[in-house]
């Protein structure tokens, strides 16, 4: 009889535990918002900004909001009181994170030209409604 090079047979491909995928889909948000968050302090022009570090905290955190929105929609998701969205659509997501923040970021250093006031906080809500848009439809496998 010939030997095979089979494994047993409940042999099933490995799993990510779901608190593992949440811990990595987190990280993303943070470190997201931190590069967001410099990137739009230096849009600003500091000649006009008094109050010291306190208010540049205060005048950046606009730009962390999107992502504090997504985090929390994402860490609710009833999704991950079962096994989890699985690893392709969690890396799938953090893709999407990293596309939109990359197209606000250059948007926010002047790429598209000036953005500012209105059309910025404009820009900012609907980042913040797409990232929970994709989370539910990506991550949400229920």
């Amino acid at each position: 009889m010939r030997e095979s090079n089979l494994g047993p047979t409940d042999a099933r491909p490995m799993r990510q535990s779901p608190e593992s995928l949440r811990r990595m889909l987190m990280w993303t948000h943070v470190v997201l918002a931190v590069i967001a968050f410099f990137v739009y302090l230096t849009a600003i022009d500091f000649e006009n900004v008094r109050g010291g570090a306190g208010m540049l905290l205060i005048r950046g955190s606009p730009v962390v909001l999107p992502f504090l929105v997504s985090a929390r929609w994402c860490w609710q998701l009833y999704t991950w009181q079962f096994q989890g969205p699985g690893r392709l659509r969690t890396v799938t997501f953090a893709a999407v994170l990293v596309a939109g923040s990359t197209i606000v970021d250059a948007a926010i250093v002047g790429a598209f030209g000036v953005l500012e006031g209105f059309h910025l906080a404009l820009v900012l809500i609907n980042q913040g409604f797409a990232f929970a848009w994709a989370a539910n439809w990506i991550l949400d496998i229920i």
